[in-house]
């Protein structure tokens, strides 16, 4: 009846299986705002330039027998308290098709969560949007209004696909990039914005382009209402591609708590006839002037026997260089004696390395969250036993047993 962000049946992105381990409470579903009767402005008068109005209520999806409704769903199935497969530790969404969860991060105390929702249908269709979750701790969830819904005749008119949030040092807020696309079909958005120009179409029957959002309310620590930027921060795609979407952040300028001295975003892409790539782009601001930058990895198809033209949901995450690979414990084949064949110096070497790069990866003291609420510490394996670790999702959680 209801589709978790634990779990996704569409094509094969790198987010699958990669989840938050923590309990939620999402019986109450928030209801989304009231239309504005003017343009949503962010407060800091720096953003006012880049502000656009971000419709309150979800465009419809087009009608389609083949698809099982979720409005059609009996009622008491939405209820995750009468729902017996419906998972304890996941943040998920009270109904409708939900995907991709995307763009982490902590601030002014709250964390938030976003990933791909479509409330009209238990399948994937168009018109997806960017649903929002926010947490004081990691286990208790609450739902808020879609961050970003398409909005009819413009560059997202039949999708927010998914994309990443960062910190913009030039602006002082959260931004969020993604990727907005309208079907060639929909006459209004080709009307108003047109196709793209010969050499860089990707052949598909949308079109995609890379857009940004930033908070209406900076100071609003839920981040409630989020306001799109007037014009794509990329445009049009490199020749020769099969798709661009999902930027994934993958180096960040010191100003912005990174290492590099500008931005690099990677995008899911393939090349046509060879396979699955990951497009690299730079820029020394996160929301203008971005240029292609070569490929950041590419599959050939022929070599790795596989099928189909495109990655998507690209993830970079920096792991610990080991010298070689930890050796396991040999036991012996005699299955009468059980009995563990001593390890030789080279392998208590290798297990030597390993512990010590296993324990590079946790925070430093500076690093690492505040200890949970004792009302929090339970369960098996207690919470309180295990130190804060950071996940591929680039978020902190607590393991839990």
């Amino acid at each position: 009846a209801t589709s978790g962000i634990h779990r996704r049946n569409c094509s094969a992105g790198l987010f699958d299986s990669l989840f938050l381990p923590m309990a939620t409470d999402l019986s109450t579903l928030a209801a989304p705002p009231s239309p504005c009767d003017s343009p949503c402005r962010p407060s800091s008068s720096s953003l006012t330039r880049h502000a656009k109005h971000v419709d309150a209520q979800e465009t419809p999806v087009p009608a389609s027998p083949m698809f099982t409704r979720a409005s059609q769903v009996p009622r008491h199935l939405h209820d995750p308290h009468h729902d017996s497969r419906r998972p304890i530790f996941h943040p998920q969404s009270a109904r409708g098709w939900s995907s991709d969860p995307c763009g982490p991060i902590f601030y002014k105390g709250r964390y938030h969560l976003f990933y791909q929702h479509l409330r009209s249908s238990c399948q994937w269709y168009w018109g997806i949007c960017w649903d929002h979750l926010v947490s004081d701790d990691l286990v208790h969830w609450k739902n808020l209004p879609p961050a970003l819904i398409p909005t009819p005749g413009w560059y997202d008119a039949d999708g927010c696909f998914s994309g990443t949030v960062e910190f913009d040092p030039e602006l002082g807020v959260p931004v969020i990039m993604y990727t907005g696309v309208y079907l060639k079909a929909n006459k209004e958005a080709v009307a108003a914005h047109g196709l793209p120009p010969p050499g860089h179409d990707p052949g598909t029957r949308f079109v995609e382009r890379q857009l940004a959002a930033v908070p209406a309310d900076p100071e609003d620590p839920d981040l409630t209402v989020w306001c799109k930027l007037p014009e794509p921060v990329m445009y049009p795609a490199p020749k020769g591609v099969s798709c661009w979407r999902d930027p994934f952040c993958v180096q960040r300028p010191a100003a912005a708590g990174g290492s590099g001295d500008e931005w690099v975003v990677g995008l899911a892409s393939g090349v046509k006839g060879v396979g699955g790539a990951v497009l690299r782009f730079k820029s020394k601001h996160f929301t203008y002037g971005w240029q292609f930058d070569g490929f950041l990895a590419a599959g050939d198809n022929q070599t790795l026997g596989l099928r189909g033209n495109d990655w998507e949901c690209p993830i970079l995450s920096r792991l610990p260089r080991i010298a070689a690979p930890p050796s396991t414990l040999n036991c012996s084949s005699n299955s009468a004696s059980k009995r563990a064949e001593p390890l030789s110096k080279q392998q208590l070497a290798d297990n030597a390395a390993a512990a010590a790069a296993a324990a590079m990866l946790m925070p430093s003291a500076s690093q690492q969250l505040p200890p949970l609420p004792s009302k929090h510490r339970r369960g098996m394996g207690s919470m309180s036993s295990w130190p804060s670790s950071a996940s591929l999702l680039g978020v902190a959680f607590y393991p839990a047993g």
